[in-house]
């Protein structure tokens, strides 16, 4: 760890903690950013020397050195901490020894001290190494499981997108194919119908000329007959004056 004044040189003399974002004055001394800020707006000096700090002072470049240091001195603080607690985890907390044992009895981790201890008397132990190997055995068949159960369902989620493929695949051939049959039959329909109506045209104007001819007919006879009706009482006359001629 390191020493109490190493420690103290990265601190900021201001709020007696870590640098944070330090910048350095034109006399050599650092603070943080926000520290030396609030600082300068009641006194234009710096807070330890009492050096002026000219106006051109709210732009104050970063110490990167001493922010580099600060940032290594910090993580390698947490890492300490990390190890420390890992440790801890590790050790009997009534005894603070290794837990190297497991009672199988109390299905628990337990120190040597523990193991002799009036708690755990008549107990079975077994080397924690030991103890985790099955454990250990059936952690790594349940992970075996979980990923055979994984690449099952994979495989049948593929084997589900192919059918859903080709029932996509047939339903756009069905849909096609009926478009066409329609087609063909809407075809086919206006096809026949222009011959029904062609059809029907062709007996219509066969109907009315016969029609027509006969309608002709009719009227040359009644031409005809109206003739004759009008020359009639002509030839009555004629007929009687030649009967008065002969009985005279």
């Amino acid at each position: 760890m390191a020493s109490a004044s190493y420690t103290e040189d990265l601190n900021c003399s201001i709020c007696l903690t870590f640098f944070t974002d330090p910048v350095v004055l034109l006399c050599g001394h650092s603070f943080c950013r926000e520290c030396i800020h609030r600082s300068l707006s009641s006194q234009r000096q710096c807070p330890q020397c009492r050096a002026d700090v000219p106006e051109t002072g709210k732009c104050l470049p970063t110490n990167h050195s001493l922010k580099s240091l600060v940032e290594k001195e910090v993580d390698k603080l947490r890492r300490e901490h990390e190890n420390v607690k890992e440790v801890d985890e590790w050790l009997c907390h009534e005894h603070e020894e290794r837990l190297k044992l497991f009672c199988v009895t109390d299905q628990q981790l337990v120190c040597i001290i523990c193991r002799d201890g009036e708690k755990h008397q008549g107990h079975k132990f077994t080397p924690v190494k030991e103890a985790a190997a099955p454990l250990r055995e059936t952690l790594e068949a349940y992970m075996q499981g979980i990923a055979d159960d994984i690449n099952a369902t994979e495989r049948l989620a593929n084997t589900q997108r192919e059918e859903i493929a080709k029932t996509k695949d047939k339903a756009q051939q069905l849909t096609t194919q009926i478009s066409t049959q329609f087609k063909e039959m809407h075809q086919f329909l206006w096809k026949r119908e222009d011959e029904i109506k062609n059809d029907l045209k062709l007996k219509e104007e066969n109907a009315l000329e016969e029609m027509s001819d006969t309608l002709n007919t009719m009227e040359t006879a009644l031409t005809e007959s109206r003739v004759l009706e009008e020359n009639v009482p002509c030839v009555l006359e004629i007929t009687d004056s030649e009967v008065h001629k002969e009985l005279d």
